[in-house]
Order: structure tokens, then sequence, then C-alpha cells
């Protein structure tokens, strides 16, 4: 490949070698990349690396899947309720016959097997009936018969098959659409949060724990933007540590009655139209309709639990208590990302060189953190979305329409940005470490981080005159300026109404070093406490692995 010079050496610079460009030009693009290219949404194209796996929860496949299975163990578990019933009804089952566990295999194993073109059929059915629930019951209806699950076509008998073909309007038999929608959504934050979300919080609290202890050291603190008093870096990341664990230990690892702890739990809503299981006593009005449902949502997996007092949907308070808790864990990751920007804007953090990079277009001077300045915005969004979700599922005329149905199934969109922004934090935590210079530089240019102590010690020793004042004029000069370390130290050591024994405590407390109180322990604490909260995770296998 013939080159001028200059391009060869911008290749040098980026320790690539060109040719790898040219092979790229004789390749195909792969399908899922064109698709990407063309996407209009970057968490689609850009960003997708971060959100892939929602494709199994969120999608529109995913939500078919979910809906189909949660139709079919609602089947099963009617299915097993009619099998046990000897009511005043018995000769009247709506499922006269008993499923095989072979005939329960292959209903079950509809969901996972579910085909494009199955979709597609349903999607037909919907198109004429208008509502997407009703299409996934009637395709489920069409998908048994089809396949003779129930042993139509080996019946030679017309009672027998009559009494076979009433076994299909088991199927969604007294539900409304919502008893279907609700375990679904209740299966679709189950297994984001604890597959997911949960995971993604303690990846956080690992990074964090991570970047604290490689670089621990003493800092100044800044209140009002100025520096106030001397801290650690530690300490600094702890608050926002200690603060994710403690919301995490309270929502996400609360204790029951007993003092069991336990962990949080969705709710599901199956009693009809609007909450009251009136069509399905109407019918059966001696069956136990709670314990049925109980049984269906045990058959569901763990993580969730029977919701009794509902309207036509859900209330949504419990789905609202965990976003809550979300969008503040999200507040204090904002918050130390926006810390975090200013301590490269002080250059007390470093990014660590890597060959090739471009740390600006233009200014080769410095490393931009642009991979969390970016976050913050698409964490912003995220709280702002999440929130507002939030407030509309619990926001509804009387017993409910379709709005929270909508809003839900929207979710993705939702914690897409917070996986987003979430995994950029840590990308960027990864690549800095401590300018120690630049942080001994701005202690030494502040000395007045130590103007707190030097007043409380005069206080102690019951100095002459007003405490606060006599450092005041000591820290801040006649102009309004900050007092350098050499005036600092000539003034104490001149003033007259500090007595000797006094001033040379002062000054060695002007040592930030021997001024940062309880800081260290209360970070070692802060750690010990997350650490402890992180193994339980480990326990219940929140984490990835």
């Amino acid at each position: 490949m013939m080159m001028s010079e200059k391009i060869q050496k911008m290749f040098d610079g980026l320790r690539l070698d060109p040719s790898e460009l040219a092979v790229l030009e004789t390749q195909d693009a792969a399908s899922d990349y064109v698709y990407a290219a063309n996407s209009p949404f970057p968490a689609l194209s850009r960003y997708r690396k971060y959100i892939q796996f929602l494709d199994g929860l969120t999608s529109l496949k995913a939500l078919y899947r979910y809906r189909l299975e949660v139709v079919i163990e609602y089947f099963i578990a009617l299915a097993e309720t009619m099998a046990n019933y000897s009511g005043s009804f018995s000769k009247d089952k709506i499922i006269p016959v008993a499923l095989t566990e072979e005939a329960k295999a292959k209903l079950r194993a509809i969901p996972r097997n579910l085909s494009h073109q199955q979709m597609k059929q349903i999607e037909l059915i919907e198109a004429r009936s208008d509502h997407d629930t009703a299409a996934i019951t009637d395709w489920l209806k069409f998908a048994i018969d089809q396949s003779d699950l129930l042993g139509l076509a080996q019946t030679s008998s017309a009672e027998e098959r009559k009494a076979l073909e009433n076994c299909l309007d088991g199927v969604h038999f007294g539900r409304t659409s919502e008893d279907v929608n609700s375990p679904v959504f209740a299966m679709i934050n189950r297994d984001l949060f604890f597959g997911h979300v949960l995971p993604e919080i303690a990846a956080l609290q690992h990074a964090l724990l991570d970047f604290a202890r490689r670089n621990d050291r003493v800092c100044a603190a800044l209140t009002h933007g100025q520096p106030a008093e001397p801290t650690t870096m530690g300490k600094q990341i702890a608050n926002t540590v200690a603060a994710i664990d403690a919301i995490l230990r309270k929502v996400f690892l609360p204790y029951d009655e007993a003092g069991k702890q336990t962990t949080v739990s969705f709710p599901v809503k199956t009693f009809g139209a609007v909450g009251n299981h009136s069509d399905l006593r109407a019918a059966y009005p001696d069956i136990d309709w709670c314990e049925n449902d109980r049984r269906f949502v045990r058959a569901l997996g763990p993580g969730l639990h029977l919701d009794l007092m509902t309207t036509q949907a859900g209330l949504y308070g419990e789905y609202k208590y965990v976003y809550d808790a979300v969008c503040t864990i999200s507040r204090h990751i904002l918050k130390l990302s926006q810390d975090f920007w200013g301590w490269t804007s002080f250059q007390w953090l470093k990014k660590r060189k890597k060959e090739g990079v471009k740390g600006s277009s233009v200014m080769p001077n410095k490393y931009n953190p642009w991979r969390i300045e970016g976050a913050v915005k698409i964490l912003e969004k995220f709280i702002a979305q999440l929130e507002c979700s939030a407030k509309a599922l619990m926001d509804y005329p009387y017993e409910g329409d379709m709005g929270r149905s909508i809003v839900m199934r929207d979710i993705g969109d939702d914690f897409a940005k917070f996986f987003i922004a979430a995994g950029r934090i840590r990308e960027e935590l990864a690549l800095y470490e401590l300018n120690d210079e630049r942080i001994d530089q701005f202690l030494q240019m502040n000395p007045g981080l130590t103007g707190g102590a030097a007043q409380t010690m005069l206080k102690r020793a019951r100095a002459e005159g007003d405490a606060y004042r006599q450092i005041q004029q000591i820290m801040i000069n006649p102009d309004g300026t900050y007092c350098s370390q050499q005036e600092f130290v000539e003034r104490i050591s001149s003033h007259r109404q500090i007595r000797a024994e006094l001033k040379q405590e002062i000054l060695q407390r002007a040592d930030p070093k021997n001024n940062t109180g309880y800081a260290d322990e209360l970070a070692q604490a802060a750690f010990a406490r997350a650490e402890e909260t992180l193994q339980r995770f480990t326990e219940l296998g929140y984490l990835r692995k």
C-alpha cells in the first residue's frame, strides 16, 4: 500500500497497521453491524455493548416469551386445581382431564422455542383482534390444537373429543389482560434486578472500593468549592460507598418480622377485571382461587409474590419504592462522578497514558475524562425517565387503564441508560490514579485548611480575645487573598497572644496528615460494611461471574 510519509506517521502514532483498514474494505459488514449502524438510537449502536443482554428481557420477542410462560403456567395451575376439585360443579370442569407430565413439558417448551415465524402468526391474529394480549392467548390455543398436545387426534369418542376441546377454554379462563401482564412485568423486573441491576450496582461498589484503596491519601476537602479542611481520598469515596450500601441493605436486603434477612420481591396481580376474582368465584364459588393463584405464582419462580389488594392492575407502589431506591443510588453516583470530574480539573488525578490515544482532537497537552462526562448526562436522563415512569405507574383513573402497561413495556429504554452510564463510569475509574505532586502543592498553598483546628485549640486553651477573629486575621490577608504557608508560619510564630507551647501544637496540626480526624477509621468501617453486603450478594447469586 502506497502511503505518504505524513499519513504513515499518523498511523505510527495510533499504533495501527494501515493494512488492517485495507482488509476491512474487502469484507462484508455483518448484519448485526449494519442494523446497529443504521439505528437512530445510540443505545442500539455505539453503546450496545453495555445493554445487549436486554434483548432477552425487554425486547418484543422476550415479551412474547414471558407472556406465553405466564399463560401456560396459569393453564397448568388451573388444570391441577380442576384435577383436585370435587365440589358442586365437578361434572362441569373447565379442564376435565389431568395434564400428563409429558404434556406439561411440551407446553413449557413453547416459549423457549418461540420462532420469529410464530411471532408473525401472533401479530396476524392481533391485526384482526386489535388486542395484543388476547392475540397471545388465541395463538396458544391454536398452537396447542395444531400440535395435538391434548391428544385430540388419538381419540375416536365424540364425547371425549368434546371434553378435550373444552380444555382449550382453560387458556386465559376468568382472566383480564392485566392478569397476564402483571406477572410478566414482575418477572421482567425480577430478572432485570437480580440478574443485572443489582450486579451492576455491586460492580460499581467494587470499582469504588478498588479506586479508594489504590488512591488513598490525604487531600483537601472542599466546601462552597473552596479549601475547607484536610480529609483523605478514601473517606471521600467511602461517603458514597456508605450511602449506596445503606440503600442496598434497607431496600434489597431487608429483614422480615422474625428478624430474618430477606430480599426484594415483585408483586403479581391475578384477580380479574377489577381485582375481586368475581368471574372465577361466580363460576366455581367453592374453589379457593387465592390458593390456586399462589401455586401459579410459585411456579413462575422466586422473587415474586401474590398481591391480594389490587384494582384492574397492580397498584405499583412497591415498584415505585424500588425504582426510587435505584434513582437515589444513581444520584449518589452522579454526585461522585461530578466530584471526580472536579478532581481531574484540579489535576489531583491523572489518566494513565495509553499508546495511540488522543486525549483531545486539537490539544495534545491533555487527556479528557470524556467517559465520565458523558455518563453524567446519561445518568441524569436515566433518573428523569425512571422517576417519570415510577410516578406514571401510580397515576391512573378509577380501576385502571392501558397507560401503566405502556409505561412498563418501555422499562428497557429507561434502564438502558443506567447500564450505559454505569459501564462508562467504571471504565473511567480504572484509568485514573492520584497525582501526588499536585495534591501536595494544593495543600501547601492552602494552610487555612487547618484554621478550624487552630481555632478550637485556642478556645480549649482559653486564649485571650476572639479566637475566631485571631485565626481569621492570620489566614486571610487584608486584600481578601488567603495566606501562604510561609505567611501562616510567620504569623503564628510571632503572635503575641498565643503561648509558645500552643504555637507548637498549632504548627504541628498545620501538617494536613496530622489533622484528618477519624477519616481513616470511618472509611475503613464503611468499606468493611459494604464488603459484608457484597458478600451477601454473592451468597444470593447477584454478582456476575
